[in-house]
């Protein structure tokens, strides 16, 4: 639990959980505009963090999660556009800039260094010395 952090600690965990919240509410307002979805910055104040509240509390697994946003931004920015299309393919495509790109770069990245590792062994190699 959080109650062996100092006060210190504990507001860096607040801090940090509030800059993670606003970077993506501004991704997903970002995606909203791109989209094509008119929507106010009052309405996003209102719909984005209940579109987020609604998510953290659906039981979902990782490859259902992408359709559960889409049709929570359905529900909710519905009553301030009415661009579906734009809603579902905003959190669809949010959710793969923020879980599939980073998880094909990390894959990529442990496939080289495995290809890396094999390589350094000597074990592998013939003896240079001979």
């Amino acid at each position: 639990g959080l109650e062996h952090l100092s006060w210190c600690d504990w507001w860096r965990v607040v801090a940090l959980s509030v800059g993670r919240f606003v970077v993506f509410s501004t991704q997903l307002y970002a995606m909203l505009l791109f989209m094509g979805v008119l929507l106010a910055p009052v309405e996003a104040l209102v719909a984005i963090p209940t579109i987020y509240l609604l998510v953290t509390y659906t039981p979902s697994f990782v490859a259902s999660e992408a359709v559960v946003r889409g049709s929570y931004a359905i529900l909710i920015l519905s009553a301030f556009d009415a661009n579906e299309v734009g809603m579902a393919l905003s959190g669809i495509l949010l959710w793969c800039v923020n879980f599939c790109v980073p998880m094909l770069m990390g894959s990529w990245l442990l496939r080289r260094s495995g290809s890396m590792s094999a390589d350094a062994d000597p074990q592998t190699q013939g003896d240079a010395c001979s």
